[in-house]
């Protein structure tokens, strides 16, 4: 026989296990597929969200952001120290590096109202460096 609680548990470790599973895989948005976690300089990381950038109807690219830990708190995710990371599929063979840097260098004048210096702004797009293509 099988006892009712004993189902009940059943279904909750059920439930759990699928969910955990569920959890870990990759994520899809636009078509472009993200691993659920990085390992960043021995950091592990879990993909927080991500979204696609658009122009003129036109798809250039999706970027995914990975944290230590999931939140829905923009502060925390703008003012924290700890490692995080950004992973951009480019999606259009019209984004160039740069046309993306100058994108970016926008993006801070607008965001910041002006107060990222040039050497900030300049160390974040060292980070795009290489040429970009699609994919």
């Amino acid at each position: 026989k099988i006892k009712i609680g004993n189902m009940k548990n059943l279904l909750v470790v059920l439930f759990v296990g699928l969910s955990a599973g569920l959890f870990a895989q990759d994520r899809t948005v636009a078509g472009e597929t993200f691993p659920a976690k990085l390992d960043v300089k021995g950091t592990k990381l879990v993909f927080n969200g991500a979204g696609l950038r658009e122009k003129y109807t036109l798809d250039l690219y999706v970027a995914a952001l990975y944290l230590p830990k999931q939140t829905t708190d923009a502060n925390k995710v703008i003012n924290g120290n700890e490692i995080q990371a950004i992973n951009i599929k480019i999606v259009s063979n019209k984004v160039t590096r740069e046309k993306f840097n100058e994108t970016v260098k926008e993006g801070f004048a607008k965001v910041t109202e002006g107060k990222a210096t040039s050497t900030q702004i300049s160390k974040f797009t060292g980070f795009f460096s290489a040429a970009i293509k699609k994919g």
